[in-house]
């Protein structure tokens, strides 16, 4: 493949390249599709959460369910298909927290691992604007769900809390469906020794398949680099904090401001 290995100097030719490139990720086909499959991949999950979060304070307004269930107000948030048709077709209080129960047992893997894969497929230049907007959807499943609660509040029967129930369904049906159209992580394929296929993913995507992109070349260096680092790091124990009078004198000194502070606010 003739990959060059430009080592530690992977960091700062990348970030003169990704200054260097005016084309914005609209224009770019590969691109372009990578971003239309990781919104509802991975920025979907925020929109469950926000979605989910929402449902249990608006169903709270509902007639129907609060007859049906009684003045319930604490049961566990989150995620998943199964989850969602269980509260859906629930058919008493215990049924319905059983069903939030599975629905949050989803949440905190998809939020680690959306999160993960949408820093490391993005494009450098993008990827802030793309890991900001993860969280920021949150608020439009919110949105989502606190106008359909709207409107199925003037459903007299139980389907007025039934259906938005169902309804959470939707996005983790989404996401069922075009993560499997998600390409790998470069990152753990680079873990794993897999360098060809990362290499291939990063020349498809960040680099409209130029094989020979200096950009692509410097992206597999600055990984390998960095996971590198972090396996050196993996090797240091919680004894290395103290191990030498330099390290112990600064953690003294970490300390004494810490008994400070807490003087001083007591």
């Amino acid at each position: 493949m003739g990959i060059i290995n430009l080592g530690q100097e992977g960091n700062p030719i990348l970030t003169r390249l990704v200054n260097e490139d005016k084309v914005p990720w609209y224009r770019k086909r590969n691109l372009r599709l990578l971003y239309i499959l990781l919104y509802p991949t991975c920025m979907g999950i925020e929109i469950t959460s926000g979605f989910d979060s929402q449902l249990i304070n608006g169903l709270q307004l509902i007639d129907s369910w609060l007859s049906y269930f009684g003045n319930t107000s604490s049961i566990v948030k989150g995620k998943t298909c199964v989850g969602a048709v269980i509260q859906g077709f629930s058919v008493n209080s215990a049924m319905y927290i059983i069903a939030r129960m599975i629905l949050g047992s989803g949440i905190i893997f998809c939020i680690v691992s959306g999160s993960a894969m949408l820093g490391e497929l993005s494009y450098p230049k993008e990827r802030p604007m793309m890991t900001s907007m993860f969280n920021a959807s949150y608020f439009v499943g919110q949105l989502v769900a606190a106008g359909i609660v709207v409107k199925t509040s003037e459903i007299a029967t139980n389907w007025g809390w039934r259906i938005p129930s169902l309804l959470q369904c939707a996005p983790s049906l989404m996401q069922m469906t075009f993560v499997f159209l998600l390409p790998e992580s470069p990152r753990y394929l680079i873990s794993k020794e897999r360098r060809e296929e990362a290499y291939d993913i990063l020349c498809h995507y960040h680099a409209e398949g130029d094989r020979d992109s200096l950009f692509a070349k410097a992206e597999l260096a600055q990984i390998e680099t960095t996971i590198k680092i972090e396996l050196e790091a993996a090797k240091l124990s919680w004894f290395d904090m103290v191990r030498t009078p330099v390290v112990r004198e600064y953690f003294d000194f970490i300390l004494s401001w810490e008994d400070l502070g807490d003087d001083w606010v007591y």
